[in-house]
C-alpha cells in the first residue's frame, strides 16, 4: 500500500498546539449505543433463529445438523479472520462494542444469508433474464460539492451515530461506513431495530473507491463490485453491481436510492461534531480528521 502524495505531518488530537482546531467548549455529544430493548430484540431473534436451525437439522437428520454447524463456524471464522488479516481487529471490536445487538444479529443471520446468496449466484449466473448489469446512483452533493477526502474522513469516524433512527425514516434501511484499517471497511446495516455488519475490503485511487465482498461475507447479496467516484466537479456517483434475489433486490433498491441522497447529511454530522471534539479512529482515540493531514490509502 502507498499514498499518492506524503502526509506533512501526524493526525493530532483536536485542540493540540499544532493544530487548528478550536478547544472544546462543551461536553461531547452522548455515543450512540445499542439500547437495552434493541438488545433485547436481538436475543430475541437469534434464540429464534437458533431454534429454527435445530429444528430444520434434526428434520433432515444428525449430518445435515451437523453440517449446519459446521458452515456457520467456518462463516464465524472467515468473517473475523479476514478483519484480523486485514488490520481491522481494533477498529471493529470497538463497533462491537458500540453496538452489541449488531454483533448478534449478524451472525444469528449468516447462514441464512448465505443460503440466499447461493441461490441468487445460481439464478444470476443460469438465467440472462436476471443478470443485473449494474445501476448508477447520483449522489446528492452540498453547494460546495463533495470529494473522495469528504467521504474518507467521515468513514474514518468511528464515532458517527445513527443519524437515521429517529422520526418517518427509522424504517428506512441506511449504511454506515466505517473503515477499520487502510485495506478494510466494515459497514453498519440499519433498518429499524435491526444492525448489521458487512465487512468489505477495498481499493482507492485519487476519484474513487471500490468495495467488494465474497460468497461467505455477511451480506445477503454477493457484490460484483460497489463503486463510489467523484468528478473533477466534486459530484458523486455509487455504481453497484451485486447478485440479489426478492426481497433483498427491494430493500437493495430502496438503500441505495435513499444512501444516495442522504449520505451528504451524515457526512455533514460527522465533520460538524469532529470540528468540536476529539473523535475515534482505528489509529486510535482523540484523532482529529480535520484539522490533522490524512491520504487515503491507495495501491
Amino acid at each position: 500500500m502507498r499514498c499518492n502524495t506524503k502526509p506533512k505531518g501526524p493526525l493530532l488530537p483536536a485542540g493540540a498546539p499544532n493544530s487548528d482546531a478550536p478547544t472544546p467548549t462543551e461536553p461531547p455529544p452522548v455515543l450512540d449505543r445499542t439500547t437495552p430493548l434493541e438488545l433485547v430484540l436481538a436475543l430475541i431473534a437469534a434464540a429464534g433463529l437458533c431454534y429454527g436451525y435445530y429444528c430444520v437439522g434434526a428434520l433432515l437428520g444428525p449430518r445435515w445438523m451437523i453440517g449446519l454447524g459446521a458452515a456457520w463456524a467456518v462463516m464465524f471464522f472467515r468473517f473475523h479472520f479476514q478483519i484480523w488479516y486485514y488490520g481491522g481487529m481494533k477498529g471493529y471490536l470497538y463497533l462491537t462494542w458500540r453496538y452489541p445487538h449488531c454483533f448478534i444479529y449478524t451472525h444469528a443471520l449468516c447462514l441464512l444469508y448465505n443460503i440466499w446468496k447461493l441461490a441468487a449466484l445460481v439464478v444470476h449466473n443460469l438465467n440472462p433474464l436476471f443478470d443485473d448489469r449494474g445501476k448508477m446512483y447520483k449522489v446528492t452533493t452540498p453547494p460546495s460539492g463533495l470529494t473522495l477526502h469528504d467521504y474518507t474522513k467521515m468513514a474514518m469516524d468511528l464515532n458517527k451515530p445513527r443519524h437515521f433512527k429517529k422520526g418517518h425514516t427509522y424504517w428506512w434501511p441506511i449504511i454506515y461506513p466505517n473503515v477499520v484499517s487502510p485495506t478494510i471497511c466494515v459497514n453498519v446495516y440499519v433498518i429499524g431495530p435491526y444492525a448489521g455488519f458487512g465487512s468489505l475490503p477495498y481499493v482507492y485511487s485519487d476519484h474513487h473507491i471500490t468495495f467488494r465482498n465474497d460468497l461467505l461475507g455477511t451480506h445477503p447479496g454477493y457484490n460484483n463490485h460497489v463503486t463510489l467516484f467523484f468528478t473533477d466537479k466534486k459530484e458523486g456517483y455509487w455504481s453497484i453491481n451485486s447478485m440479489v434475489l426478492p426481497p433483498f433486490s427491494w430493500m437493495y433498491k430502496f438503500l441505495w436510492e435513499w444512501y444516495a441522497t442522504s449520505m451528504h447529511l451524515i457526512i455533514a454530522e460527522s465533520e460538524e461534531r469532529a470540528t468540536k471534539h476529539p473523535t475515534r479512529t482505528y489509529q486510535g482515540n482523540g484523532r482529529d480528521l480535520y484539522f490533522g493531514e490524512y491520504d487515503p490509502p491507495t495501491f
